[in-house]
């Protein structure tokens, strides 16, 4: 990368070789215009000699070492020198727009013991702009327990807890407050109630899918969905909405006739709710509440 420097009708190059020798090769270049008010263009080559970028600095003093009677020892910018906007800078005090505190959620496995290597996600549902990046608000338990550092607000907190049966386990907070050092807890034995269908007629579960979506009062919505086959499936159930926001759920069941059964069927069923709570996921399919599709298919031999 090469650098040309503009000096009202004066040219410079800043040479490859680094701060030393540019500060050298500008020392005769800008040697006239100390202690003026000048306009610099800074232009920057990449190796073909394209033009990347083009910056103007307006109304500059250039400064040098007058004392030392040099520009100098190796190059004008090499000590005590510099190219400054002109007048004295005032002095702003640093002021976080957004002080953070601690969140500290702990989590424990189905037999009560502090959890290692589950996943814990985080939002804030006041504005999820402010904290819902899954860069900052993914983490996994380590010795029971996951740190972030979050803005005050009201937050929304979900844990996934994974056997090694193939169960899972979904653990949901819809809304808790942070207004400085907070902790809350995630147990993974809250999840009490089983992702489960009782159809009219016989039939064996093929695939189980439940999906949490919560929308923040404002920014984006945050959707969660956990498919795990035919290996148990379950969730806390909760009590009340939440204020900030809104959280919806929806579950989806597959399930096949018996082998043995002719004609074949099967239930492809869905369940939603946008009232706010997690309720029971044991659901009973009743034949009024359900569409019937007759197909036949044609099967040539083998």
């Amino acid at each position: 990368m090469a650098l040309a420097t503009t000096v009202g009708a004066c040219a410079g190059w800043w040479p490859p070789g680094g701060r030393e020798d540019a500060g050298v090769a500008l020392d005769e270049l800008l040697a006239a215009y100390m202690g003026k008010y000048v306009l610099i263009t800074l232009t920057y080559y990449d190796e073909d000699g394209e033009v990347v970028t083009q910056q103007e600095v307006h109304g500059i003093i250039i400064k040098a070492d007058h004392a030392r009677g040099k520009y100098g020892s190796a190059g004008l910018f090499a000590g005590g020198e510099s190219v400054s906007l002109a007048g004295v800078a005032a002095t702003v005090a640093a002021r976080p727009e957004l002080p953070m505190s601690t969140l500290t959620v702990t989590g424990t496995t189905i037999a009560g013991q502090p959890d290692t290597g589950d996943l814990v996600f985080v939002m804030n549902v006041d504005n999820s702009v402010l904290f819902s990046d899954p860069n900052e608000s993914t983490s996994f338990f380590y010795k029971g327990s996951a740190k972030f550092s979050v803005p005050a607000g009201n937050y929304f907190a979900l844990g996934l807890f994974f056997d090694i049966s193939g169960a899972s386990r979904l653990v949901a907070l819809p809304q808790f407050a942070v207004g400085g050092t907070t902790s809350v807890a995630l147990a993974e034995a809250a999840a009490t109630s089983a992702v489960s269908f009782a159809t009219p007629r016989p039939a064996r579960l093929q695939d189980a899918m439940i999906t949490l979506n919560r929308v923040p009062a404002a920014g984006p919505a945050a959707s969660f969905g956990l498919d795990n086959g035919t290996s148990p499936l379950w969730i806390n159930q909760t009590t009340s909405a939440p204020s900030a926001g809104g959280l919806d759920i929806a579950t989806n069941g597959s399930l096949v006739s018996p082998a043995a059964a002719s004609p074949h069927y099967e239930y492809d069923l869905l369940y939603g709710s946008t009232g706010g709570e997690i309720l029971s996921q044991h659901h009973v399919v009743t034949a009024a509440s359900l569409a019937t599709v007759d197909e036949r298919f044609y099967q040539g031999r083998v």
